[in-house]
């Protein structure tokens, strides 16, 4: 049998292991974000279309003939607005919290409107954790990247971990496809993209692997535009985007995947593919508070004086 100091001994490198495994990854949190299929800091306007989730906006909404949350994903909300929210037509399947006003003409409301309400959601303080996030994923060490007849292969290291690459934004907009070599299609998958100005023009966006043994993995890929001022988006897109600093402009296609943006202004429809990777840690204090009590037990369990 291990004495109580082997066993505290034990404890604490164990639990040092684990902050060491969860930390030795660039760890994906999107926050408030995970739960929305989109998440803008300032504005979102659109005209015809959908969003499968709900979308999460922290300025003002201007929605004519636009369904929200078709797939009510979202434990019943639909929409969050930090400002004003107009609806014109379409339908809200779900409940509404806006920090303005509401105004509505022959939308279908399938849910409570609540304006003038207090918000679940603090945008500035999301927002400037997503930038962070964003910096630091751009900042990862990066793994190979090839050109071959005009498509992009990501050349995994085998590991089964997360995978990072930078690619310039030349790369990005001049290449037809995307392959994924040595890279599971349920891996996690991070594509740094530099560049302010982003055009996101007809191309084959779905990431494949380089044999074919797979097509698709937009729930495991963030594809991470840190400098994006500016993104035009008109195709179809698969995966996440991670653009907190960039106005979307959108004319034509739809996302797969989640969009994380400063704005947005457009009619591409948003299909619910939540990014399947997204970690939840725990505040630091939490880990100060796990060592304390640990270290407390300890204490205690050596302080008790054998029985005879």
């Amino acid at each position: 049998m291990i004495s109580v100091k082997q066993f505290y001994a034990i404890t604490l490198v164990g639990f040092s292991a684990s902050i060491s495994a969860n930390t030795y990854a660039t760890q994906v949190n999107l926050g408030a974000a995970a739960n929305y299929n989109g998440f803008f800091h300032g504005d979102f306007t659109s005209s015809p279309n959908d969003s499968e989730g709900a979308l999460a906006v922290g300025g003002n909404a201007s929605l004519t003939g636009y369904t929200l949350n078709a797939f009510r994903e979202n434990d019943g909300l639909a929409i969050v607005v930090g400002g004003d929210y107009s609806q014109v037509g379409g339908d809200i399947h779900g409940d509404a919290l806006v920090g303005g006003q509401f105004t509505t003409a022959s939308a279908g409301i399938f849910g409570t409107v609540k304006d003038h309400a207090v918000l679940p959601i603090n945008f500035d303080a999301e927002f400037a954790k997503l930038t962070q996030l964003s910096k630091e994923l751009s900042l990862a060490d990066s793994l190979g990247v090839t050109e071959q007849w005009g498509a992009l292969t990501f050349n995994g290291d085998g590991s089964g971990g997360q995978q990072i690459f930078n690619i310039s934004e030349k790369d990005f907009e001049s290449v037809w496809g995307f392959f994924a070599k040595d890279i599971g299609q349920h891996q996690e998958l991070i594509i740094n993209v530099a560049g302010d100005v982003i055009d996101i023009d007809p191309a084959d966006y779905k990431i494949k692997a380089s044999d074919w043994s797979w097509v698709g993995n937009e729930t495991s890929v963030i594809f991470n535009f840190y400098e994006a001022t500016q993104i035009n988006l008109a195709a179809g897109f698969y995966g996440t985007i991670l653009a907190p600093g960039a106005d979307i402009f959108a004319n034509g296609g739809h996302v797969d995947g989640q969009v994380i943006a400063h704005s947005w202004q457009g009619a591409n429809q948003l299909n619910w593919r939540p990014y399947e990777h997204n970690v939840e840690l725990p505040e630091p204090a939490t880990f100060g508070l796990m060592l304390s009590a640990l270290a407390v037990v300890g204490a205690g369990a050596l302080r008790r004086k054998p029985q005879a």
